[in-house]
């Protein structure tokens, strides 16, 4: 799926970590390659083995990576999110895409085609030098929550993982009706665990008091409690 409008600006493009500290004219040689796409949820982007003809950036909703096994069980990589890029490792290393993605909702997702951009990255030393600054903060951010999925137990990874996406717009409450954005077996992939053992934690939760679960749905009941269950 390749198809969208050709309206990214340069300062859009400053919301996706790699792109943040290029130049403004850096950017604008970049934006006018890049499509928008608006894909409903179940939208897959690519399948595993496709040519890997340019790279993604999330500008909202939730992308899965995922491979499927010989055994034919899926098997959940990456859950990406709004300012997160994906597949772009296939078009450095110029090879097809090594698994599959798809949209887990509605989401805007913005196409950079691999021909213009390595064209930009091989004329301009600074371009690459500062897309590389770019990669190197996000493995650090990836270091850092591999650190916290070795040394933090399941049910303080949940806590947190749940405070922080329903505090992304800053106004979390208790007693309203949060639904979780991703499946839950997306999200014990995410938190590196079973689905067996993420409903253990849901379950010890609920237990406490702190939250209810219906389905989908997320209601908190004591957040302070909640906070410091993730400390």
């Amino acid at each position: 799926m390749r198809n969208g409008d050709r309206n990214i600006s340069a300062r859009e493009l400053a919301e996706c970590f790699l792109f943040r500290g290029l130049s403004t004219p850096q950017r604008e040689a970049v934006a006018p390659h890049v499509s928008r796409i608006s894909a409903p949820r179940g939208t897959l982007l690519f399948s595993e083995g496709d040519e890997a003809d340019g790279f993604f950036v999330v500008s909202s909703g939730i992308v899965k990576i995922f491979r499927v096994t010989e055994s034919g069980q899926e098997a959940v990589m990456h859950i990406v999110r709004p300012g997160d890029t994906f597949g772009e490792p296939a078009i450095f290393l110029d090879m097809t895409y090594p698994a599959a993605a798809i949209t887990l909702s509605r989401a805007e997702i913005w196409f950079v085609p691999k021909k213009p951009f390595l064209k930009e990255l091989d004329a301009d030393p600074q371009f690459a030098r500062r897309l590389l600054a770019g990669f190197s903060a996000k493995v650090k951010e990836f270091n850092q929550r591999f650190e916290s999925l070795t040394a933090d137990k399941l049910e303080t990874r949940l806590a947190k993982w749940l405070l922080l996406e329903f505090g992304r717009e800053g106004h979390l409450v208790e007693e309203y009706e949060y639904e979780l954005p991703i499946p839950k077996n997306a999200l014990a992939a995410h938190l590196g665990a079973s689905p067996e053992t993420l409903s253990r934690s849901f379950r010890s939760l609920v237990d406490d008091g702190l939250l209810s679960v219906r389905g989908k749905t997320i209601v908190f009941h004591a957040l302070e409690a909640l906070r410091r269950r993730g400390e």
